[in-house]
């Protein structure tokens, strides 16, 4: 019979997780603001700029967390970010029908609202799509296996799912305000940008755990970024 000392300390510990994400945040915020003026900015060559904050996205997200996943949990990295676990197909079907339903949604909202179309698009040349496309490519990818790969399975082992989801989306959307406030100050775009990025957040959130896979989460939101990027 074991006693209850030695199980208590075989638990994980779920503070351990929240100290991390809260290092996590700090080092964040420092490296989105200061770090950001006196280092990105000073790379004057647009493409090298790109490289660097991706990379250095990279560095900071994914590699923390599979590291944390690995030898603190003693989990496979692979499985817990549900990078390579059978994907429910129909969840995935049902997924794309949910997803196309909020990007028709959206474009309808920001016609009516701020007369934006997706103009510029049809009317891009080849090279300008696929320039855009292989620019957006990576960070999608490393927000989509912190966040839905990490953050939201940590959460939902304390709490339901769904307000686990609202927390991680939360912290996905907040995650945006230092670069943006530190760079330009506060604008209404900051709002109104918050607002599609949290239910951005929840939708991915949503489609990671229907379809049992991160793989169609990363897949709306480069989607969400390529579209964006040509409204106008």
């Amino acid at each position: 019979m074991e006693m209850p000392g030695i199980l208590l300390t075989m638990q994980t510990p779920k503070h351990h997780f929240w100290l991390f994400l809260i290092v996590f945040l700090a080092v964040w915020i420092l490296r989105a603001t200061w770090f950001y003026s006196r280092v990105d900015l000073s790379i004057l060559d647009p493409t090298w700029r790109l490289f660097f904050s991706t990379g250095m996205k990279f560095v900071m997200w994914v590699l923390p967390a599979a590291a944390y996943v690995l030898w603190h949990d003693r989990q496979s990295p692979l499985a817990t970010m549900k990078v390579n676990t059978r994907i429910d197909w129909r969840g995935a079907l049902i997924g794309v029908g949910v997803s196309i339903m909020y990007f028709a949604g959206m474009t309808a909202f920001e016609y009516f609202a701020a007369h934006q179309t997706l103009a510029m698009l049809l009317k891009a040349a080849p090279q300008t799509i696929f320039g855009t496309l292989a620019s957006l490519l990576f960070s999608p990818i490393f927000e989509e296996l912190f966040f839905r790969g990490f953050v939201l399975p940590k959460m939902n082992e304390s709490m339901r799912f769904w307000p686990a989801n609202l927390v991680q989306t939360f912290l996905f959307t907040a995650i945006h305000w230092p670069n943006w406030l530190w760079v330009s100050g506060f604008r209404w775009g900051v709002v109104t940008t918050s607002v599609s990025i949290f239910l951005l957040g929840l939708l991915l959130g949503w489609l990671t755990r229907r379809t049992n896979s991160i793989w169609l989460a990363v897949i709306m939101h480069i989607l969400n970024n390529f579209l964006s990027a040509f409204l106008g």
